[in-house]
Order: C-alpha cells, then sequence, then structure tokens
C-alpha cells in the first residue's frame, strides 16, 4: 500500500482528502478482492499489477467524475421554489427558470461525455483553463490543462468545440 501511494496522490490531487481516501479504499478494495478470489480472475492483477492499478485508478477517477456531473446537473436542475415556479427575484437575479434549465440539461446532454465534463467544470465549477499568463500554480487548485494533461491551448479549442456543437444542435 505505502508503494502505491504515489500512485493515488498523482491521479487523485484534484480531490479533497475524504474524496480520496475513498478513492482509494475502493481500488484497494477492488485490489483485495481480486487478489482473495479463488477462481482466476485475479490472474491478470498477479502478473501485471502497476498496469491494473493504472487502469483501475483511471476507472476509479471516470466514474467519480461521471458521479459529480450528474450530482451537479440535478442540483443545477431541481428547482428551488417551493411551488415549483421560478419567482421574479429569481428571474431577476438571472437564476435559471425550470424551462432554461430543461433546456441546458438536454443541451449538455448531446454533448459527448468529454467535452460536457469539461464545460461543467469550466462553467459550473469555475475552474481556471490554466494559461500560463495567469498566477503560479497554486498548487491546492488545478487547472483544467492540468487535469486532462493537455495544453491551456487544447483547453479553449475544445470548449469552442463544444460551444459550436451546442449553437448547431440548437436551431
Amino acid at each position: 500500500m505505502k508503494r502505491c501511494r504515489p500512485a493515488f496522490a498523482k491521479a487523485f490531487r484534484a480531490n479533497d482528502e475524504a474524496e480520496r481516501e475513498d478513492l482509494q479504499s475502493e481500488v484497494l478494495g477492488d485490489i483485495i478482492r481480486l487478489l482473495l478470489a479463488e477462481d482466476d480472475s485475479g490472474d491478470f492483477l498477479q502478473s501485471r499489477f502497476w498496469l491494473y492499478l493504472r487502469r483501475r485508478i483511471v476507472t476509479a477517477r471516470r466514474d467519480w467524475l461521471r458521479a459529480r456531473a450528474r450530482m451537479l446537473l440535478s442540483a443545477d436542475l431541481a428547482v428551488e421554489d417551493e411551488e415549483g415556479a421560478a419567482s421574479a427575484q429569481e428571474l431577476a437575479s438571472s437564476e435559471l427558470s425550470p424551462e432554461d434549465r430543461a433546456i441546458l440539461s438536454d443541451a449538455l446532454a448531446r454533448l459527448p461525455h468529454p467535452l460536457r465534463e469539461l464545460v461543467i467544470l469550466r462553467f459550473y465549477e469555475g475552474w481556471r483553463v490554466g494559461d500560463e499568463s495567469s498566477d503560479t500554480k497554486s498548487g491546492a487548485e488545478p487547472t483544467l490543462s492540468e487535469f486532462y494533461k493537455i495544453t491551456p491551448r487544447a483547453v479553449r479549442k475544445r470548449l469552442a468545440k463544444a460551444q459550436g456543437l451546442l449553437k448547431s444542435k440548437e436551431g
């Protein structure tokens, strides 16, 4: 487990401590289950441990991001008004109406998963793109380019592609 910690720290650096521990325990639980299995389901794990660990970490992170995206969308699309309609105060403060929320949900659902995830992290979570001209790395707050391991230019291109897809599907 000590030798696995650097792999966990690198892969789950965007998560807070509690989430990191949950993801680590999920991965380690799966590994232990396979190692103790009576059938031959753990053979690959035993012969290619590090490859299996990297793949299982990627899967755990992907599942966490999907669950987080679903949670964000459901929280953002939930009607906050008790009567089920948007009040004048909400509309005045640029809150989305239930109809606008439904349209937004449909539009995001039509985007390919990687682009949807990027849009949600950028515009709902407020993650920075990761320009080199910005302030130095804070370490605790990863940027989109660091998270996806791509250049800031590639992040901006993907965001533009998502915006283009959303515009082409609305008309």
